[in-house]
């Protein structure tokens, strides 16, 4: 890996702005357009484009993912990530009936649960900007209707936001002793 994209990833890791903005005029367009082409929605690339920076955040974090080339490993994790959405919405309701039993069920509704507690428990303890901008993106609100709510700058100063409050809410659920057991396997 060169020294440049070295200094990339540190720095997407601190969550430099300039970083994100660069990331997001870069890349954006690109999977927006392949999303759109697969029957999915603009909202849809957006929250497909956040959840891959997230995975990708977390797995440069912590040091389980080397990558060389940045674009192609986040073109590609948002294909797979939608991939894997719509054949998720696929699944009939005979293929339901047939998969779960009533104890997977039993369990898995434990487990999400527990999930959900840890989740509410973090979310209720980061500020309340933050508490604020991720409430408006759960409810599906448009990033145009989110800087606008919140007094901020543009589109993008909403993105950035909501993507930084997501990063430390997930640093905060990750460093919970809790959180490996209850991890999805």
């Amino acid at each position: 890996m060169t020294d440049e994209n070295q200094n990339f990833i540190k720095l997407f890791i601190e969550g430099k702005q300039e970083v994100l903005e660069k990331i997001y005029t870069k890349n954006f367009t690109g999977v927006k357009k392949y999303i759109l082409k697969n029957n999915g929605t603009k909202a849809d690339a957006l929250d497909i484009f956040q959840e891959a920076l997230l995975i990708l955040y977390s797995g440069l974090k912590s040091g389980n993912l080397k990558i060389i080339a940045f674009d192609s490993y986040l073109f590609f994790t948002c294909k797979n990530l939608w991939i894997k959405k719509v054949t998720k919405n696929k699944v009939t309701e005979t293929d339901l009936t047939t998969l779960i039993s009533n104890d997977i069920e039993d369990n898995t509704f434990e487990l999400k649960e527990r999930q959900w507690e840890l989740f509410e428990e973090k979310f209720n303890l980061l500020k309340d900007d933050c508490i604020n901008i991720l409430k408006l993106m759960l409810q599906k609100t448009p990033y145009e209707s989110i800087f606008k709510k919140l007094n901020l700058p543009n589109e993008n100063a909403a993105r950035q936001k909501v993507f930084k409050c997501k990063k430390k809410l997930f640093k905060m659920i990750q460093s919970d002793k809790r959180y490996n057991d209850l991890k999805d396997i």
